[in-house]
C-alpha cells in the first residue's frame, strides 16, 4: 500500500492472492485517480513482482481492460504477456513468469 507519509491518505494499493501451492498468484491493483500518471502503480507493481519472487511463488497472472492501454503498456514493459481473454472480448490477461527474471 503507498501511503502519503504527512496526511496517512492511501494513495494507492497491490495485492496478490497465491494458490494453495504458492506456485501461482492473481494481482490486483488501484491507484488514486487524481495520482494516476506520478508512478504510483509502477512502483507498487516493482514491489509486488519482487515480493512474488521472495516468497516462491512461479507465475503471475491478472486481468486488464482492453481500454486500460496505460496498464497494458506497463504490464508489457515489465515483462508480462498479454494476450487477449479467450471469455471476454473486453478484457486481456496478462502473465508474468516471475522465476524467468
Amino acid at each position: 500500500m503507498a501511503i502519503d507519509p504527512g496526511t496517512g491518505e492511501m494513495l494507492g494499493a497491490v495485492r496478490l492472492l497465491a494458490d494453495a501451492n504458492y506456485e501461482r498468484g492473481e494481482y490486483g491493483i488501484l491507484v488514486r485517480s487524481d495520482l494516476k500518471g506520478l508512478g504510483i502503480g509502477w512502483q507498487l507493481m516493482r514491489i509486488m513482482i519482487e515480493y512474488a519472487g521472495t516468497i516462491g511463488l512461479k507465475v503471475i497472472e491478472g486481468q486488464v481492460l482492453r481500454e486500460n492501454v496505460t496498464m497494458l503498456a506497463m504490464c508489457q514493459q515489465l515483462g508480462f504477456r498479454v494476450r487477449p481473454d479467450v471469455d471476454d472480448a473486453t478484457v486481456m490477461d496478462v502473465t508474468l513468469e516471475v522465476a524467468a527474471r
